[in-house]
């Protein structure tokens, strides 16, 4: 009942490569994230190397984040223009 039609675009349409790339770096941040909780309770040298980890982590959240702001405004600009 509430699976989409055969011929729908939703239906045929595979992963959504921003999409794809979205899930891959949010693990790859889970990941670091655990990475550096693990150097954070078990070094003694935490600084020097989990500054940069932190940092990566950061960037790599940022970086995801406008993508996907960015891909919702083309996607909205599109269906307004699509909808004149």
């Amino acid at each position: 009942m509430l699976r989409p039609r055969e011929g729908s675009p939703e239906a045929s349409a595979g992963l959504d490569p921003v999409l794809a790339l979205s899930i891959l770096v949010l693990a790859l941040i889970a990941v670091g994230l655990f990475v550096a909780a693990f150097l954070a309770v078990y070094t003694y040298s935490t600084p020097g190397v989990e500054a940069p980890l932190v940092i990566a982590i950061t960037l790599a959240f940022s970086l995801i984040l406008v993508i996907n702001v960015v891909r919702v405004g083309i996607r909205s600009l599109r269906r307004l223009v699509a909808g004149r």
